[in-house]
């Protein structure tokens, strides 16, 4: 009897207590960028805004740091989970938590 394959996947979930991603930050940087006019911004879902934080170069810190500010992190994150496979994606609840979970596949079957 031949054995079958089954998907074999790692999951990385962090998750903080902290402040959660202030959404209104995101749309103001998404304007500032031109990825969205004014008049549509309002409109804009908070699930799509939060993808923004994915982009290259990307920061919505004031001053760079050793950790934070140089719009570097997340995106070369997504890119090499996506590179193997895998997805990357975030959920937040501003004032309670931010939930980042990353699924890359182990074996193809």
């Amino acid at each position: 009897m031949a054995s079958k394959i089954q998907n074999i996947a790692l999951q990385i979930t962090i998750t903080d207590d902290g402040a959660g991603i202030r959404i209104d930050t995101l749309r103001n940087k998404a304007q500032e960028l031109g990825l969205y006019t004014e008049q549509d911004i309002s409109s804009i879902a908070d699930a799509d805004i939060i993808e923004i934080i994915f982009m290259d170069n990307l920061s919505t810190a004031t001053k760079a740091n050793e950790w934070a500010g140089r719009g570097v992190g997340l995106s070369a994150v997504r890119q090499e989970a996506q590179a193997l496979g895998g997805t990357v994606s975030i959920e937040t609840e501003v004032g309670l938590y931010t939930k980042l979970t990353m699924l890359v596949p182990l074996s193809k079957g």
